[in-house]
């Protein structure tokens, strides 16, 4: 019984500590998006800025015309592209969960964090718990029949 409560106590610690390195490196790949999402703020306004300026002091409508056409065409295919690559809905929701994907994956593997060991600590503690709760034990609120 008390290897069992050592063993129990030893994965409990190791479980905490990648419980732990899992949220430090969640946070940090969550971090950045919001100068992500500025940086394709300032990307859209630079484009159409400079759509204005061309369309209204450089060239003409007829000369612009067909290159913003085709500039929104491929705007349109890359997003297309990412999206069926991602294999997301095409939605911002989408783009924005395949980015967090993406980061933590990154921080992940830059760090030696493999999701799948943390899933097997779990399921050992979880197992070892149940092991030590006598096996006749029932919830009290199953076999009251009403």
């Amino acid at each position: 019984v008390q290897s069992s409560e050592v063993k129990l106590q030893a994965l409990r610690k190791a479980l905490s500590q990648m419980q732990a390195l899992k949220s430090r490196l969640d946070t940090q790949a969550d971090s950045g998006l919001v100068l992500w999402g500025a940086f394709m703020v300032a990307l859209t306004a630079a484009q159409l800025g400079g759509f204005s300026y061309c369309t209204y002091y450089v060239y003409s409508w007829d000369i612009m015309e067909p290159i913003s056409f085709l500039l929104g065409t491929v705007n349109a295919a890359c997003a297309w592209s990412f999206f069926a690559l991602a294999g997301r809905e095409f939605s911002g929701d989408g783009f924005w969960q395949a980015v967090k994907e993406s980061r933590r994956r990154k921080q992940y593997t830059r760090n030696g964090m493999v999701s799948e060991v943390l899933d097997e600590l779990q399921r050992r503690v979880d197992s070892l718990v149940a092991e030590r709760e006598p096996v006749g034990q029932e919830d009290e609120t199953e076999g009251d029949g009403g």
